[in-house]
């Protein structure tokens, strides 16, 4: 049974010194990957604010914000939701169009699990999640304490006003969106996650330190 989700709508402030301190803690939803709608009556952005994460990784040695990590899950019935409010933004009738959009959004999360990753930061040597800069190790984990890498880490430049729009974020000098994705089975071989996990946890790890942030599932 979902645990309720009783608290206050944290405000999408992001200011690296003490934006995320004010972000009041609550029971977090109990999520399926498996569906393929929101419940009924849910609007976009709750679906978003359900399906979002945020994480900050603090320096060691004062406190200070090194990266602000917005990580939000893209499963089935998110990204029904996201495509439904992208064709609905801008005004799509034209059916190749919709077809289109509703193929390019299908073929991202595909054979896998995806998700949008927007950083911020104020050493913008930092703000780079590639798998060749090296800067950053992304993982999956369960609770079973098994992992996954990443295994493609794409950066959104021509279309990331779009993107941020969509996910709710500022838009500005010190930010980036990324697409996540991370493959279907772990180094066991076996699917990833299993029918029988209950938490996932995304890990963003590297020299300046560590977060991780979490969902719960049915």
């Amino acid at each position: 049974m979902p645990l309720a989700r009783v608290c206050l709508r944290p405000a999408r402030v992001f200011g690296l010194a003490a934006s995320l301190g004010s972000l009041i803690a609550c029971a977090p939803p109990v999520l399926s990957l498996h569906s393929e709608s929101e419940p009924t009556g849910t609007s976009y952005e709750k679906s978003r604010d359900r399906w979002s994460r945020h994480g900050r990784i603090l320096s060691n040695t004062e406190f200070d914000t090194q990266l602000v990590v917005v990580a939000t899950l893209r499963s089935r019935s998110f990204q029904r939701a996201y495509v439904d409010q992208y064709l609905k933004t801008y005004a799509v009738a034209d059916p190749w169009e919709r077809a289109r959009v509703e193929k390019d959004q299908a073929e991202q999360t595909q054979n896998g699990l995806s998700l949008f990753v927007l950083t911020k930061t104020h050493s913008p040597t930092w703000n780079d999640l590639r798998l060749s800069a090296g800067k950053w190790r992304l993982s999956l984990l369960d609770d079973q304490g098994r992992e996954v890498q990443a295994d493609r880490v794409d950066t959104l430049t021509t279309r990331q006003a779009v993107e941020q729009s969509l996910l709710g974020e500022p838009t500005d000098a010190f930010t980036k969106l990324w697409t996540v994705h991370f493959p279907i089975s772990a180094s066991d071989g076996k699917p990833f996650p299993e029918p029988s996990t209950h938490k996932i946890s995304l890990r963003v790890a590297g020299p300046l330190g560590q977060t991780e942030l979490p969902w719960l599932l049915q």
